[in-house]
């Protein structure tokens, strides 16, 4: 078995097989009728709000129809392309892209999601390689323009493990937009390219960086998406609302691309996301749920409160947006979960 000697930037690994590169850089709840966050008013997550409707018009579930799995045909198209990722250069390049509490999240301490899969027998040691461009300060709007520094810095992480853009098969994709302005509630009617709501514009920049992958990585055949945690303990460059109504922009995203796939126009905000124009996309695990107030499956987001259910828990950095060293394990915990039950990720596991 080889073992490589990386250079994590922040951080020196030996890495086994597994490969890294990484940088220093980093009321009733069934009305949904206010964004607001707060103790008082609870906010259903995306994933237990099936068919219900946010703000009166905005449905409940990660895809259509209230549900928290993919149609039947985007499934068809998902398991088609899990089966196309095989080895180039004897790897299957898996490229994290984001911002910094993505970077965080993904590597390199031993609670993050890339430590994690080191040292979990049930991962592909073989073939997968997993490398994380996300970086700090790098939000959705930059990653949408081609000509920023954010992409020759991924190019250069690539390169550093003896990888490129024509390697890649895989991207992990979670961002968001920095000083957001307008929340959903001031949205009339559908997006448009003037609309300054930043549900709009986050689905915007999406679509925007999931055409640059498919034009400069060529053998691209997956893109995963994968919303905020809870913002709501911080009132810095993204708090709450906006971290809530990305999974509604997410959403809008892979709809739109499964309306184009069948037979629709391009979503005008959106634009083309037909898999001509970008890789298949579909959600990751959802890491939203409001505060301390347990969502379907347990999860909630403590900041240090002594009463149940945080019980002193501390799952943020002191300025309530950056996950703690705790907060990281519970999303590196998430994507480990996902990534090794997935039927769309059979190139994870050996």
């Amino acid at each position: 078995m080889k073992v490589l000697l990386l250079v994590c930037f922040a951080c020196t690994l030996l890495v086994s097989p597994v490969t890294v590169a990484k940088s220093t850089m980093q009321d009733d709840p069934a009305s949904q009728d206010e964004t607001e966050m707060s103790p008082q008013k609870q906010v259903v997550p995306l994933m237990d709000l099936g068919t219900r409707l946010y703000l009166g018009k905005f449905e409940g579930g990660l895809y259509e129809g209230g549900v928290n799995t993919p149609p039947p045909d985007q499934d068809e198209g998902l398991r088609k392309a899990a089966s196309q990722v095989q080895p180039i250069k004897g790897k299957n390049v898996v490229v994290s892209i984001g911002m910094s509490n993505w970077t965080d999240e993904m590597c390199c301490q031993s609670e993050t999601f890339i430590a994690q899969a080191q040292a979990n027998p049930n991962v592909n040691h073989k073939t997968l390689a997993l490398v994380d461009c996300a970086q700090s300060g790098v939000d959705a709007r930059r990653w949408a323009n081609p000509n920023d520094q954010a992409w020759t810095i991924c190019r250069n992480r690539l390169a550093h493990v003896g990888r490129g853009f024509n390697d890649v098969q895989v991207i992990l994709w979670k961002d968001a937009d920095l000083s957001p302005v307008q929340p959903m509630k001031t949205l009339n009617g559908h997006c448009t390219l003037l609309s300054p709501q930043d549900y709009c514009l986050y689905a915007r920049d999406v679509g925007v960086v999931a055409r640059y992958i498919k034009q400069h990585m060529p053998n691209i055949k997956m893109m995963f998406l994968h919303s905020r945690i809870y913002a709501g303990y911080g009132t810095g460059v993204n708090p709450e609302p906006f971290a809530y109504e990305y999974g509604f922009s997410t959403r809008y995203v892979i709809e739109s691309q499964i309306a184009q796939e069948r037979g629709g126009q391009p979503d005008p905000n959106v634009g083309d996301v037909s898999l001509s124009a970008a890789p298949i996309m579909a959600w990751g695990p959802y890491f939203w749920a409001d505060g301390t107030i347990p969502r379907s499956d347990g999860l909630i987001w403590c900041n240090g409160q002594v009463e149940a259910p945080c019980n002193g828990e501390q799952d943020f950095q002191r300025d309530g947006i950056h996950p703690s060293t705790y907060g990281i394990q519970k999303v590196a915990g998430m994507l480990m979960n996902f990534y090794l039950a997935s039927p769309y990720a059979p190139w994870f596991r050996p």
